[in-house]
């Protein structure tokens, strides 16, 4: 069976090491101009904020797990997605939740793959998440992948997936602010 073009952005899957997968706290500004999404990639700002990523971004902090904020008329919030230009409270910050420890093991679709591509590096493919399901549509490009510097490391293909067009991988984040490998913000 051929694999879908579905992306769903980042999920995680295990961490390298073993032990308990965890989303820690990040402050998001109130009325941002970005839309982002569970799974979406964020980076870490030089204001202590994050901010959803781009492709060749190197501060990478993580993939979002959902946002926690009270609106305007001072109603409560959970929600996977924090829509652009939304208000909160007094305009405090949006607590995100981020998955942001740099040996978790991610699942995510990329535009290609073969066995080739095990140990290469690529960048992502940042396409606007949902504004129904709150669900990103960020992926991996596979147009270059290789050993120079780039966002993610290919570590495999996925249980279920196919090699070829949309195949699911497992990576990691490779231009994780906390790996050591990139310089700092």
């Amino acid at each position: 069976m051929a694999n879908v073009n579905a992306p769903n952005g980042f999920r995680p899957l295990r961490h390298l090491k073993g032990g308990t997968i965890r989303a820690n706290e990040y402050p998001l500004l109130s009325g941002t101009a970005s839309n982002i999404c569970a799974g979406d990639l964020v980076k870490l700002l030089n204001t202590g904020v994050i901010d959803v990523a781009a492709a060749g971004d190197t501060n990478l902090i993580g993939a979002v797990q959902g946002f926690q904020w009270t609106d305007a008329d001072g109603t409560p919030r959970f929600e996977k997605r924090f829509p652009s230009g939304q208000a909160t409270l007094g305009s405090a910050d949006v607590k995100a939740l981020v998955f942001d420890d740099p040996d978790i093991v991610y699942e995510a679709q990329a535009s290609t793959y073969s066995q080739t591509h095990n140990g290469n590096n690529a960048d992502i493919t940042a396409t606007a998440g949902s504004s129904v399901t709150g669900i990103s549509k960020h992926s991996i490009d596979m147009g270059s992948p290789g050993a120079g510097t780039a966002q993610i490391r290919i570590l495999g293909l996925a249980e279920g997936s196919e090699a070829g067009a949309y195949a699911r991988v497992e990576c990691l984040i490779w231009e994780h602010l906390l790996r050591g490998n990139v310089a700092g913000i």
